[in-house]
């Protein structure tokens, strides 16, 4: 029972802070020189009814062994997917011709509109990969669901960055 009161708090805590940071979000004026990209408030919600369903289930009286490994399987992923919306967890800011990353785990890039070679974008996943001049592998990706795409998509044109569709 402890157990169900201590999810609920969290997920009333984790929906909280997300709609006082979308709140504050959308007040933050948007131009063309500098905006934010974030992930989607969705997440937060699939992660919340993840929550909610997963505490249902630890209240249920089940007595197959797998039902505790798939509850702490799906409380993992709920608890994820509730923390990606968080403010300022994952963002790209972008401010005239700067590119900053705050990553998940702490990992910041910053990145200039010359220090970008081109720019990948995946058909089959939507994710924009972000190459700089001399790597192989992508410095910065972006999930094509974000919320502000379209404008970093009309800034990577409005820059003349080269963006081809792999």
């Amino acid at each position: 029972m402890t157990a169900v009161v201590v999810l609920f708090v969290l997920v009333v805590a984790v929906l909280v802070v997300d709609a006082i940071g979308y709140a504050l979000y959308s007040r933050q004026p948007a131009t063309s020189e500098s905006f934010l990209v974030r992930s989607p408030i969705r997440y937060a919600w699939l992660g919340a009814v993840g929550l909610v369903v997963s505490a249902s289930m630890l209240l249920t009286d089940h007595s197959f062994w797998a039902m505790d490994y798939f509850i702490m399987a799906l409380l993992a992923v709920s608890l994820v997917l509730s923390a990606l919306s968080l403010p300022g967890l994952w963002e790209l800011r972008v401010e005239g011709d700067d590119l900053a990353q705050n990553g998940l785990l702490g990992g910041a890039r910053s990145l200039s509109k010359r220090d970008i070679s081109h720019v990948e974008l995946s058909r089959r996943h939507a994710i924009y990969h972000i190459y700089q001049r001399g790597e192989k592998k992508p410095v910065i990706s972006v999930d094509g669901r974000c919320v502000g795409i379209l404008a970093f998509s009309a800034w990577l044109e409005h820059s003349g960055i080269k963006v081809t569709a792999v």
